[in-house]
């Protein structure tokens, strides 16, 4: 398995919503397993029946804060931040390293509408 390099802002091929297929987004895992569906935030607020525009608001305020020191969750999920770039292993949920964030949130939240 290859290490996963964090000072890309390049995602792996696998790295893809599994309801949507959308790739190059933040995706997100169920918070304690590391080998889950990933959902895209399109997908994942489908899942917990919120709607978009209210939940994004939320979100971004939570990442607002350079200081913050943990990632926020969205419904059950957490970040899906891959540990290597050949298998979907993600790295766990409160041992996130600060280039893993950094690579994540470099990540658009969703694709710009054409």
């Amino acid at each position: 398995m290859s290490n996963f390099d964090y000072t890309s802002s390049d995602v792996p091929a696998w790295y893809r919503c599994r309801e949507c297929g959308a790739h190059g987004v933040k995706l997100f895992r169920l918070a304690f397993a590391r080998q889950s569906a990933t959902l895209c935030f399109e997908c994942c607020c489908q899942e917990i029946n919120e709607l978009m525009s209210r939940v994004d608001a939320t979100f971004q305020l939570q990442y607002s804060d350079a200081e913050a020191n943990e990632m926020k969750m969205l419904g059950r999920r957490c970040p899906a931040i891959p540990l290597y770039t050949d298998d979907e292993v993600m790295a766990g949920l409160y041992a996130f390293k600060d280039e893993q964030r950094a690579w994540w949130q470099r990540i658009p939240l969703r694709k710009a509408a054409p």
